[in-house]
């Protein structure tokens, strides 16, 4: 969905000169994806399943893997490469098919991770996705400005042109142009949080019925209004009723509160839920920095344990 956005904070494992990078940790790698912990800004055991950038060249796309990202001198050539397009391929909803690579095996890679905190011994999981980065624009409207095909190629600010997201889009639904799904297992002392998570979500927004992350995307791109309104998808899966050899079945929340609530900063409102919820319910404060800390490095390790066992 980004044409030229490329992501340097969540697909490279150390942070180094010159580039702008958080540093988070890859606990864990799949082919199309890799997993980090985000359990400091929401809930133990939170992780972020984050698609890898797409190279596309030639006439082919290809998923780039750590290796190629783990030096300057690496980025810079891909980077300065004039026929090359990087991709930061964007949640279910992205329209670009130059993309599609990363989503093959999407749904078999999260499946796995749910499988093993099932088998941890964990009741529920909650998967959620902020989908979207805002208003398309019209004539010379602030926004995401697309191609004739619907391919976001640029964003407009302030009057302003970027080849890249702009932090500050109207209606955006999250602040970086890379696909966040988020994945955090329902502990027995949290076992509130995805119902007020759930509950939140339908009464701040319109709601679509159940859906695939595949029907999504193919609904959006049949539909001849260009209007890709960004939203939340939501999954909450029981080991004892939801089987796993059926697809993940995910509700669509389009973001048509943000006019409605304009005190809601839609691309914060699930982390502050959960945040509130688990402040509550466990007397954790993930806004303090040792707090963060501890259970930043508590979930990684327990992922590693957990993956590669």
């Amino acid at each position: 969905m980004h044409k030229l956005n490329f992501c340097k904070s969540l697909c490279l494992p150390k942070p180094f000169q010159g580039y702008d990078c958080f540093g988070l940790d890859i606990i864990h790698e799949f082919p199309e994806a890799v997993l980090v912990p985000m359990a400091g800004i929401a809930t133990p055991a939170h992780i972020l399943y984050a698609s890898r950038p797409v190279m596309y060249k030639n006439g082919e796309a290809q998923i780039l893997q750590t290796q190629e990202l783990d030096s300057k001198k690496k980025l810079d050539a891909l980077c300065s490469d004039p026929e090359a397009i990087l991709l930061a391929p964007d949640h279910a909803l992205d329209l670009d098919p130059r993309a599609d690579i990363v989503f093959e095996n999407r749904e078999n890679s999260i499946k796995h991770v749910i499988e093993r905190l099932f088998s941890a011994g964990y009741q529920r999981v909650a998967i959620w996705a902020n989908n979207g980065i805002g208003r398309d624009a019209h004539a010379e409207e602030d926004g995401v400005v697309r191609t004739d095909d619907g391919i976001a190629a640029e964003t407009r600010l302030n009057g302003k042109v970027q080849p890249f997201y702009q932090r500050g889009i109207p209606e955006s639904y999250q602040n970086t142009a890379h696909q966040h799904i988020h994945i955090a297992p329902v502990t027995k002392k949290m076992f509130s949080f995805d119902g007020v998570l759930l509950n939140a979500l339908e009464a701040l927004h319109d709601w679509q019925e159940f859906k695939t992350l595949e029907e999504q995307r193919n609904t959006v791109r049949e539909n001849t209004v260009r209007e890709h309104l960004p939203g939340m998808s939501l999954c909450i899966l029981d080991s004892e009723q939801d089987k796993l050899s059926e697809p993940l079945l995910f509700t669509h929340y389009p973001a048509s509160a943000n006019v409605l609530f304009p005190q809601y900063v839609m691309s914060g409102l699930i982390r502050t839920i959960i945040v509130n919820c688990t402040k509550r319910h466990q007397g954790l404060d993930m806004n303090n920095p040792e707090t963060k800390k501890e259970h930043i490095q508590e979930t990684k390790e327990y992922y590693q344990e957990l993956l590669n066992s």
